[in-house]
Parts: C-alpha cells; sequence; structure tokens
C-alpha cells in the first residue's frame, strides 16, 4: 500500500470501530453489544488490507473480531468511572478508578487483540493444529471461572463483603476470569513462537488501557463546568446537545480503531507471509461437516432466547431471577461452541455470526428488554420479529456469497432503526423528551455520517 492507501485504512478503521462502539452505548451493551465494534474492526482489518486471500475470507476476521471483543463486555465498568465522574459524591475515588479502567481497559482489548492475532494466525493451518482449539474452548469456561473464583471472590454486597481487589460500587465483578484467560491466551501464543498474535495482544492491551483512561478524562472534562462556570462546550451541553458520554464512546472507539490498524501496517510483511501460506485455502479441518456443526450452534444460539420465557414467569409471581445465571448459560452457546468452530475455518459459522446473529441480538435487546418499558407500544414486537425472520431468509439465500452491501446495511441503518423506537415513544416528560432530542439530534447526525461513509466504502 501508498502512504495515502496506508492513512486512509488507517483513518477508515477509526472511523468504523467509533461508530461500532458508539451504537454499542446506544443500543444493547454488554458482551453482545460489543460484538458490533468487534465484527467491524475484524472485517476492515482484513477486507482492506490490500492482500487479497484476506480480503476474500474477511467474514472469518470479521466473526473472530466480534467474538474475540465480545469478551471484554462480561465486566462491567460503569461503576468504576463513577468513582472519577462523580466529584461530589461520597465514593469519589480517582485513584481507583484509574486503576479500575486500566485493567479492565487492558483486558478487554488485550483479548480482542490476541484473537484477532491468533485467528490471522491460524487460518494458514500450519502454526495451529485442530486439538488446539478444540482444547482451549473446551476449557475456557473452567478458566474464566478460576480466575473469577481466585480474584472476584468473596462477593456478598448485602453483607458489605467484597473482594479484596474491588473497582465498583455494588455490582459484581469478573476482571478475574478476564484476566486469567489472557494470560493463558498470550502464553499459548508463545508455546506456539506466535510473536505476530503476541504483540497484537500487547498492542491491545496497551491501547485498551491508556485509550479508555483517555477517553474517561475526556468525559470527566466535558462532564463538568469550569472555574467560571460554564461547561467547556457552552450552552450546547447545558441544552443536551452535545452529549459528554458519547464523546468518550466515540473517542475510544476511533482511538482503538486507529491503534490496531496501525500495528496491522507495521506488519504487513508478516501479513503477507502468513497469506502465501494461504495461497491453496483457508484451513478448514472440519470439511464438510463444519457447514452442519454451524447450523445446529445458530440453533443453539436462538434456543436461548427460551431463558425470557421463565423470566417473564418469574416476573408475574413477582420474583426477581437472578440474570447472571443466564448469562452463564448463554455464554457457551453465543461465545465458546460458535468461536471455536470459527477458529477451525467454519465460514458458515463466520456468516451466521456475522449477520443473522448480529441482527438478533438487536431485535432481542428490543423484544425483551427496552419494549418491556413500553407496554403501550406492543405493535413493535412484531415488526421486530419480521425484520428478523427477514434477515435469517437472507441469510439462507445469500449463504455462500454474503454481499458486503448486505453487511453494511445491517451494521448501519438496521441497528439505527432498532434504536429509534426507543427514542421515539419511549415515556419522558417534556422538558427530557425536549434535552433528548437535541442530544440525538446531534448523536444521530454523528452516526449518520459514520454510517454513509461505511456504506461507501463496502458498498463499493
Amino acid at each position: 500500500m501508498t502512504g495515502l492507501q496506508t492513512l486512509r485504512f488507517i483513518l477508515l478503521t477509526g472511523i468504523a470501530v467509533s461508530y461500532g462502539w458508539g451504537m454499542r452505548g446506544l443500543l444493547i451493551g454488554g458482551e453482545k453489544g460489543a460484538m458490533l465494534p468487534g465484527a467491524l474492526l475484524g472485517l476492515m482489518l482484513a477486507k482492506f488490507s490490500g492482500i487479497p486471500v484476506l480480503s476474500d475470507h474477511a467474514v472469518l476476521f470479521s466473526a473472530v473480531g466480534a467474538m474475540g471483543t465480545a469478551f471484554g463486555g462480561f465486566e462491567p465498568y460503569a461503576h468504576t468511572a463513577d468513582f472519577m465522574l462523580h466529584r461530589n459524591a461520597p465514593y469519589y475515588n480517582p485513584s481507583l478508578a484509574y486503576k479500575g479502567i486500566l485493567l479492565k481497559g487492558a483486558n478487554w482489548f488485550g483479548l480482542s487483540g490476541v484473537f484477532l492475532g491468533i485467528g490471522f494466525s491460524a487460518m494458514t493451518g500450519n502454526i495451529y493444529k485442530w486439538y488446539d482449539f478444540v482444547l482451549f474452548f473446551a476449557l475456557e469456561p473452567f478458566i474464566q471461572a478460576l480466575g473469577v473464583e481466585l480474584f472476584n471472590k468473596p462477593f456478598d454486597p448485602q453483607n458489605g463483603v467484597f473482594p479484596k481487589r474491588y473497582f465498583s460500587r455494588t455490582s459484581r465483578e469478573e476482571w478475574g476470569g478476564n484476566s486469567l484467560m489472557l494470560v493463558v491466551l498470550l502464553l499459548w501464543t508463545l508455546v506456539r513462537r506466535d510473536w505476530f498474535a503476541f504483540l497484537f495482544g500487547v498492542v491491545g492491551m496497551v491501547t485498551g488501557s491508556v485509550g479508555w483512561l483517555a477517553a474517561y478524562k475526556l468525559d470527566d472534562y466535558t462532564a463538568h463546568r469550569k472555574k467560571n462556570g460554564k461547561y467547556p462546550f457552552g450552552k450546547l451541553q447545558e441544552m443536551g446537545v452535545i452529549d459528554n458520554w458519547k464523546i468518550m464512546e466515540f473517542g475510544y472507539g476511533m482511538i482503538a480503531g486507529l491503534c490496531f490498524a496501525g500495528y496491522v501496517c507495521l506488519q504487513r510483511n508478516h501479513l503477507l507471509s502468513l497469506a502465501a501460506q494461504m495461497e491453496n485455502g483457508i484451513w478448514n479441518p472440519l470439511g464438510r461437516y463444519g457447514d452442519m456443526a454451524a447450523w445446529i450452534a445458530f440453533a443453539l444460539i436462538l434456543l436461548t432466547a427460551v431463558q425470557y420465557i421463565f423470566v417473564s414467569r418469574a416476573q408475574k409471581q413477582g420474583k426477581k431471577p437472578d440474570m447472571h445465571i443466564f448469562e452463564l448459560l448463554e455464554r457457551p452457546a453465543y461465545f465458546v461452541i460458535p468461536f471455536a468452530l470459527v477458529m477451525l475455518g467454519s465460514e458458515t459459522m463466520a456468516e451466521l455470526i456475522c449477520f443473522p446473529v448480529l441482527m438478533w441480538v438487536a431485535v432481542e435487546e428490543n423484544l425483551f428488554g427496552r419494549l418491556e418499558d413500553m407496554p403501550q407500544k406492543k405493535w413493535l414486537k412484531p415488526v421486530y420479529l419480521v425484520l428478523f425472520v427477514g434477515a435469517m431468509a437472507a441469510a439462507v439465500l445469500l449463504h455462500g456469497t454474503f454481499p458486503l452491501w448486505a453487511k453494511a446495511l445491517l451494521y448501519t441503518v438496521f441497528y439505527l432503526l432498532c434504536d429509534l423506537p426507543y427514542v421515539l415513544f419511549h415515556p419522558k416528560t417534556k422538558t427530557e423528551r425536549r434535552r433528548m432530542l437535541c442530544g440525538v439530534s446531534t448523536v444521530y447526525g454523528c452516526f449518520a455520517v459514520q454510517s454513509a461513509i461505511l456504506i461507501a466504502i463496502l458498498c463499493k
């Protein structure tokens, strides 16, 4: 790539991840929301690398990015940021916030980076063996559980019992599980002498920690009045036109995209050597069995929606179910079995993750989350179901071709349309609605520009 092409590649990746991270904070959140910026990251790094074999199989790396970035979403971080952002609160403790943000940021994008690095290396079939992935993903839930047990227990908020290293106020933390998994992955890359993936993880750790802290410091600066009593953006902030939280999310996504793309550019010669090893095709030890396994795994993902039947029944009986238990049961279906299949070269699994699953998580959030707060808008439920059924039909019809224009519209237009009903119909006071609409006009304006750029480059 020329200097101009390199600059364009880095900038566009930054814009893509900035959009994805901003949308995550707007619509879904958690580990499922983190799949969108991860999918865009993996897609941009492969599709616009200028290396044909990577570009042709970009869906694999998009899926790796989606699921590799999702793991960080297991860890709550809002309470950690509160220690820095709420200056007048009795729990104000910026030093604790800095430590927590540095740790959680390093875990989040360290995992994203090392998984992406392993993904690029694995597709050659020469660095990792099939049993590496079978063994790792079989042990992954136990590694997570061991890390939580070692670092995030005891946890009994009702009796004021918390772990020794605790970076929240009342929420359950799981950074121990992610930390242990990250260490295992980095050691694994060293055993396989995969320096590319190891350094990818290190870059992710630095990007996640320093970048996230910088983004939160920007949030902290813009959230408070200066000595003269005015906000940094003056009346625009008072009116709600500028949202300091979205500044943080857009900013962090941009930093992450720029840093990862920069690392890929520096490692271009190594990527070319990996691509040369893929001349005979992408590694696929599962063969034709990968397709069947992928559809079974996809059915398991959809089957997790059964949990909402039990949740609904419990709520009708006046009970409050422990959603953390359901989250633990979901993880193998969403992030262990499918991830193992993708790492074993199943492009069918990758397509299912990048198209219907990423659509389903947006639909699921509205059907069983947001619309529960709007009982008077039940007519929206069939609308979301029809949209998802349409996506399923498209996934079947487009199987094996998976045009980028479909992805571009899914990740932009569809996600924005999923959010609009909540914005327009969620009950609010007139003052809240006026302020919300002011903020939405700015946020959606930013989303519109980013979406237009993504659609333009992906639909060429």
